[in-house]
């Protein structure tokens, strides 16, 4: 019997889009959790792992909060109800999401779908194995990551992920919600070394035009946001909704009886990256005065564009040679501009090297790359300079004095085909998209802890290169699975495990 997702979406098949005036759609947004098919845009989130002391208490605090997740049917109706200025804030939102071992321990882990035998089990297996207190596991062999880089506090087992987020008008109610959720005594915040769980906070960053109306950026200064997949019908104020993806790209059917109805969820990869702003800026100016001539704040732009494979406005390097302001995500390598050589925007540019967009040999398991793509919905973390405070108007040039980078969060249906695949076939390896490509120039991983980086073409053809150190670090990171509303329904009622 097919399941819902393929009963809507036909598999083979440009999907068609879904029609939300469908019952079998509202049902499904009604018990999904927000976020997933398309981002709660909120400015601020707060974010904590929790332990649970027992499974009877994991269960108990798991019902109690996990029903107040905010569901993408909710996550509609606020982003609507504010575009028409029916309310300030926007409310909250909450997300709760589970570990591999926090489900074990709750008895739940036979409900989230497993790979056919022999086939390795990303989520199950978790990014990091603690023998002997080393980093090792999935994120040591597949990842890149370095024992000494990551924090300690994600070195230790950890069962589940509270997440509320917020516009600031909603800040307060936001906080004693999760202050109030953390107080409980079923769950725990620090092992029995006295290593505390992480807790990260995030906020958007700004262009000039600040929190109303502005561009969001990253700490290196680059529009953030742009690329993005989307799943439901457009909203007006969407400027470019960009193409339809399947639902099947995102969601997985959770494990249930015959005859009861489908449930979904999905997996969620968590990262927490830092940026070192400092190296980055003197990878910039050495590109700058290598390739470009000196380290003008104009070339200092290109050095950045030849790096990412966009200006930090936005416009994509191989739809121009300079800034215009153009953010476009629709765009290719091969139509209709033609780059299969690299010519206009190298192949160790990051945006290339994770999306190459037409450009690229046959994939080894004959999966198209689009449909490896995950659902980016990451956000800043760290204190910065402000040219406006209130509005978060980054001060780009200015070096910050803590540690900062991004909470990177992103769903997938599958996190081996889909996540790892990018960050260790693509971004970590040579030869993507072309056998001439390096690693990416931005997050590869490389033994050196550097990367060789290519000059543009010269009419003589003459070239050189620059190696650029690595500016981004995994301090820690965990796979979790993001169950549907009607899972914590069941916790309450007893109805699991």
């Amino acid at each position: 019997m097919p399941s819902l997702l393929d009963d809507l979406q036909p598999p083979g098949l440009t999907p068609p889009e879904l029609s939300l005036e469908d019952e079998r759609v509202r049902d499904l947004m009604d018990d999904l959790p927000g976020n997933i098919l398309k981002g709660h845009g909120r400015m601020f989130s707060h974010l904590r792992f929790v332990r649970f002391v027992d499974a009877d208490q994991g269960r108990v605090w798991s019902a109690d909060v996990g029903q107040e997740i905010t569901t993408a049917a909710e996550l509609a109706e606020q982003a609507e109800a504010r575009r028409k200025n029916l309310i300030s804030d926007g409310g909250m939102f909450v997300g709760l999401y589970f570990t591999a071992a926090g489900l074990r321990k709750l008895g739940c882990l036979h409900l989230v779908p497993a790979p056919n035998e022999g086939v390795s089990d990303p989520f199950r297996e978790g990014q990091l194995s603690r023998d002997f207190g080393v980093v090792g596991g999935r994120a040591g062999t597949l990842l890149g990551d370095r024992n000494k880089e990551w924090s300690p506090e994600y070195r230790q087992e950890l069962h589940a992920l509270l997440v509320v987020s917020y516009h600031p008008e909603a800040a307060a109610a936001a906080e004693k919600f999760f202050t109030d959720a953390l107080a409980r005594p079923e769950i725990e915040l620090v092992d029995a070394r006295g290593v505390a769980t992480p807790e990260e906070r995030g906020g958007r960053l700004y262009d000039a035009g600040g929190a109303d109306g502005g561009r969001e950026l990253e700490h290196f200064g680059f529009r953030d946001g742009i690329a993005g997949l989307r799943f439901l019908p457009p909203l007006p104020s969407d400027v470019a909704p960009g193409d339809l993806f399947p639902l099947r790209h995102v969601l997985v059917p959770l494990n249930h009886p015959a005859g009861q109805p489908d449930r979904f969820g999905s997996f969620l990869v968590f990262r927490k990256l830092e940026q070192k702003v400092d190296v980055f800026q003197k990878n910039l100016e050495a590109v700058a005065g290598k390739f470009f001539g000196d380290t003008s704040p104009a070339n200092v732009e290109r050095a950045g564009a030849w790096l990412v494979g966009r200006f930090r406005d936005g416009t994509p390097l191989v739809t121009s040679p300079d800034p215009k302001g153009d953010e476009s995500d629709q765009f290719s390598y091969t139509h209709p501009v033609n780059d299969p050589g690299g010519r206009l925007c190298p192949y160790h540019a990051h945006v290339r090297k994770m999306n190459p967009r037409g450009d690229h040999d046959e994939d080894p398991q004959g999966i198209d790359p689009r449909d490896r793509l995950p659902v980016r919905r990451s956000i800043p973390y760290g204190q910065r300079a402000f040219l406006n405070d209130k509005q978060r108007v980054l001060a780009i040039g200015q070096v910050p004095e803590q540690p900062v980078g991004l909470l990177f969060m992103a769903f997938v249906s599958d996190i081996e085909k889909q996540f790892e695949h990018i960050l260790q076939r693509w971004g970590n390896q040579r030869g993507f998209p072309r056998p001439s490509a390096p690693v990416d120039a931005l997050i590869g991983r490389t033994a050196a802890q550097a990367v060789s980086v290519s000059s543009p073409p010269s009419k003589d053809g003459s070239g050189g290169s620059v190696d650029c150190l690595q500016s981004v670090i995994p301090r820690g990171g965990s796979y979790l699975f993001a169950p549907p509303w009607s899972f914590f329904v069941d916790l309450k009622a007893g109805r699991l495990p």
